[in-house]
């Protein structure tokens, strides 16, 4: 392990078991340093090979895309706890891999895994009962991302030696944890952008600003993937200047939606964890600076706020050698690893708890307030005292029908549950963005989106007119609303409704009316977003002069 089990009084601590494995065995030297558990020294199996016997000076050295992606083959085909997978491709046409580990008899059974733990995301469907026995019983899913920017390399080279240690330890500490997680990891969100040594990737965007949009093929995949195995902890590793070592907690401000929960996680168990192993070690690290939890753009507070997870940045200084980069994020990132497996039934237990108030919170239309969490600092913004039960997006027969059919998107493939309303709805507290409230009416074929469902900390972090910063100062952006953002005429409302509505399970199409063969112009509002692209497109196929 690499470092003593937290001594966290509200968690529960490994329970260590004696093992006697019939096969042949050997104690190796891993390539960075590791604290042993009583009792519990790491020891390796000999038929699962090391990274550098695969990689020429690893860990001395950056690995390219494919020695990583010829290790991660290597490890599956050797070890019966790993499962490679393709979850997309990027630009250049590079196949995004991850790998998903556990131990050997649950790996089969991944799929009703995820399943059980998607049940604990809908507290509407699954009893305190049912969720008290999958906490008790269901491995929990943690997911070790690197390498978004693709010039960050370190946490790539430390995905390796997680895969490994995951893979080829047959102590106990490491089959607890096995037995307690599925760990995905992704080596490299950027292919691209690692093999040109670029932040962006082959398209020239910073895919950490991406989150929400999901413009990229690599983002947009990625975030499918977590759908299918969502997780309780999400790392998302990178480098940054000097030689320290950035890990919450974060600056503030700090998103009004995102759940104590998950901040009682980072701030009060993963957060002391990676300390009190970086003190150990005698590691320089900070935190409460520089990288806040705000906007929602990134790949920790997007995986925190639509999956209620803990999600972390991580950032190492790369003025270190390689080696060092290497070995503070790998000890970094299994440290986390090690805290989930410890607090597994906690954390589950925990995390329907969270969707369970979500839900509680949309019924009541409360928004969350502000809370500052760094040392000395004071709220500058408090949330205004209103409540929103509803949100309303204009109909496809709006002038904007482009930017309400991406918008609708965004929220169904981020599990939002989307509503047409099938009649008028008259709304005595009818707001706007921008305006003040009055009485009005939603016409039929409006979308509705109520704040009464288990997603209901998104649905406000994504449609919000105000995010309501706590503190005057941030890392990046301060507002992103959606609706605003792509020119809509929505509304919100905070009163008790009961619309005549139909669910929608996909976003709407665009039609032509009339007969396209036989016309002379075609007419569409020049306005939306994609009425450039479609003027392009007439005009390459020979539709306009």
């Amino acid at each position: 392990m690499a470092a003593e089990p937290r001594s966290l009084t509200r968690r529960r601590a490994f329970v260590v078991a004696s093992a006697i494995a019939f096969v042949i065995m050997a104690v190796r030297v891993p390539g960075g340093p590791l604290a042993a558990a009583a009792g519990c020294d790491p020891e390796y199996d000999p038929r699962v090979s090391t990274p550098e016997e695969v990689i020429p000076r690893y860990p001395h050295r950056e690995a390219t895309t494919d020695e990583i992606y010829r290790y991660f083959e290597v490890v599956d085909s050797e070890s019966d706890r790993v499962e490679n997978g393709v979850y997309g491709t990027s630009w250049l046409g590079r196949p995004l891999i991850y790998s998903l580990v556990t131990d050997e008899d649950q790996l089969p059974n991944v799929a009703a895994i995820a399943a059980d733990q998607q049940r604990l995301r809908d507290p509407r469907r699954t009893t305190p009962e049912e969720a008290a026995r999958i906490a008790a019983e269901n491995p929990a899913i943690a997911w070790y991302a690197a390498n978004v920017h693709g010039g960050e390399e370190s946490g790539g080279d430390a995905s390796l030696q997680i895969l490994y240690e995951l893979a080829a330890r047959i102590d106990c500490e490491a089959e607890e944890m096995l037995r307690e997680l599925v760990v995905g990891i992704i080596p490299t969100q950027n292919p691209d952008g690692r093999d040109l040594n670029t932040r962006q990737n082959a398209y020239g965007f910073d895919m950490n600003r991406d989150w929400f949009a999901r413009t990229q093929p690599e983002i947009d995949a990625e975030m499918d993937l977590l759908r299918e195995y969502p997780p309780v902890v999400f790392v998302d590793a990178h480098e940054n200047n000097g030689t320290s070592f950035f890990f919450p907690p974060n600056a503030d401000p700090v998103h009004h939606e995102i759940s104590e929960k998950n901040i009682d996680w980072i701030y009060h168990m993963y957060g002391p964890a990676l300390a009190a192993e970086f003190q150990q070690r005698g590691w320089r690290y900070y935190n409460h600076d520089g990288y806040d939890f705000f906007a929602m753009e990134y790949g920790d507070t997007v995986p925190t706020t639509v999956f209620m997870s803990a999600g972390m940045t991580f950032e190492k200084g790369n003025n270190d050698t390689a080696y060092d980069r290497w070995l503070e994020q790998w000890v970094a990132g299994w440290t986390t690893l090690e805290t989930a497996a410890e607090n597994r039934e906690d954390i589950l237990r925990e995390y329907y708890d969270a969707y369970v108030t979500a839900l509680e919170e949309g019924e009541a239309g409360e928004l969350e307030p502000n809370r500052t969490y760094q040392p000395g600092q004071e709220l500058d913004q408090q949330v205004p005292n209103l409540a929103i039960r509803h949100y309303f997006l204009p109909p496809e027969t709006s002038r904007a029908h482009p930017e309400t059919a991406t918008l609708v998107e965004r929220l169904l493939d981020t599990d939002v549950e989307v509503y047409r309303l099938e009649r008028n709805l008259s709304v005595p507290d009818l707001q706007f963005y921008g305006r003040t409230p009055s009485a009005g009416t939603v016409p039929a074929g409006s979308f509705w989106i109520p704040m009464a469902q288990p997603q209901k900390h998104w649905i406000q972090a994504l449609l919000g007119e105000d995010p309501y910063i706590s503190v005057f100062g941030s890392y990046d952006v301060t507002s992103w609303s959606n609706p605003l953002l792509l020119n809509l005429d929505a509304s919100f409302s905070g009163a008790q409704l009961d619309p005549a509505a139909k669910r929608v399970l996909e976003p709407p199409e665009g039609t032509v009316a009339g007969d396209p063969g036989s016309a002379t112009y075609f007419w569409f509002p020049g306005d939306s977003g994609r009425a450039v692209a479609a003027a392009l497109l007439l005009e390459r196929s020979g539709g306009g002069s």
